[in-house]
């Protein structure tokens, strides 16, 4: 058998929050790294980062603009025990990109050399980056090139799409090959548009210098994507059992991070559906939903997973 790469699950703010990574990873063993959704200063004034506490298998992430924020942000992380910190020049929506964050700083070399400078400080962290090939340009990401090689940034993760196009139209896989072929001494992770196991074996087919893939939306759409590919898993039946498992701890972990309020227990629950089992009959997602009760949730989703063809 082929060796396998490492999977990384990818951050998607207001989707795999802590309870979401805990619970996945109770279920599912293909994942290597869960990245946190990212946290910014905006988080520090709202207090969420008292919240963050280190866990063995997450990678942290935070977006950030000059060289003061990142600073902060870092030492906040390794005061809660963090080795491995990703910063993401990769958020592709106008809240943060408007500040120079994510994406929106990459048209911005002066900007991103001071974060830069500012992690050279911290030789017992490991950084990883996180970056899109440009904000509005592809080819943003070529005036990166020298600072990023002279960095000391171990880990690129790539999506290649630039920050206007968000996850519309089609990704730049010649721009990617482009960039790749002028980093030196970097680990190279391609994230955007893995939805299968074969999406995953076509990469390395064709990027056979990829140490991993990166994936959100494809993991969100199928938990078990990184299992069937790690162990060319393919019993329907034991992923849909796999599926009905996860579907009921995440009921019972959020009505306990919620406190058993069924309201903000159902908001969360049902906003999962915008991915999961993207084939569901469309009857059957609107009673999900609509369901008003705990209950009434588990049986439409557990009718939704019973009937889905898992697409391998």
């Amino acid at each position: 058998m082929p060796k396998k790469i490492k999977v990384y699950f990818a951050p998607l703010q207001g989707f795999t929050d802590a309870v979401y990574r805990k619970t996945h990873g109770d279920f599912f063993s293909g994942v290597n790294f869960y990245f946190a959704p990212f946290v910014s200063m905006d988080n520090i004034k709202s207090g969420h980062i008292k919240k963050y506490n280190y866990n063995a298998n997450e990678i942290p992430q935070i977006i950030v603009s000059d060289s003061e924020s990142c600073k902060i942000l870092v030492d906040l992380l390794i005061e809660k025990g963090f080795k491995n910190i990703d910063i993401n020049f990769g958020c592709p929506f106008v809240l943060q990109t408007k500040k120079f964050r994510g994406s929106g700083i990459l048209p911005y070399p002066e900007r991103v050399s001071q974060v830069f400078k500012t992690i050279e400080n911290y030789s017992d962290v490991n950084f990883s980056l996180k970056m899109r090939l440009g904000l509005k340009d592809d080819s943003e990401c070529l005036n990166l090139v020298s600072l990023i090689n002279s960095s000391p940034i171990k880990t690129v993760t790539i999506h290649p799409r630039t920050g206007v196009q968000q996850y519309l139209g089609v990704v730049d896989n010649k721009m990617f090959e482009i960039f790749t072929s002028k980093l030196i001494g970097k680990n190279i992770v391609f994230n955007g548009d893995i939805s299968t196991a074969q999406d995953i074996e076509n990469l390395i087919n064709s990027y056979p210098f990829l140490s991993a893939v990166m994936c959100g939306r494809g993991l969100l759409k199928n938990p078990a994507l990184a299992d069937v590919y790690k162990s060319d898993e393919n019993d329907e039946n034991v992923i849909k059992n796999k599926f009905l498992e996860f579907n009921n701890a995440l009921i019972y972990n959020y009505l306990e991070e919620f406190s058993g309020n069924v309201n903000s227990t159902l908001v969360k629950l049902k906003s999962f559906w915008d991915y999961f089992l993207p084939t569901t009959d469309v009857k059957v997602l609107k009673k999900i939903k609509k369901s008003n009760a705990i209950e009434e949730y588990r049986v439409f989703s557990t009718i939704a997973i019973n009937n889905f063809k898992v697409g391998l």
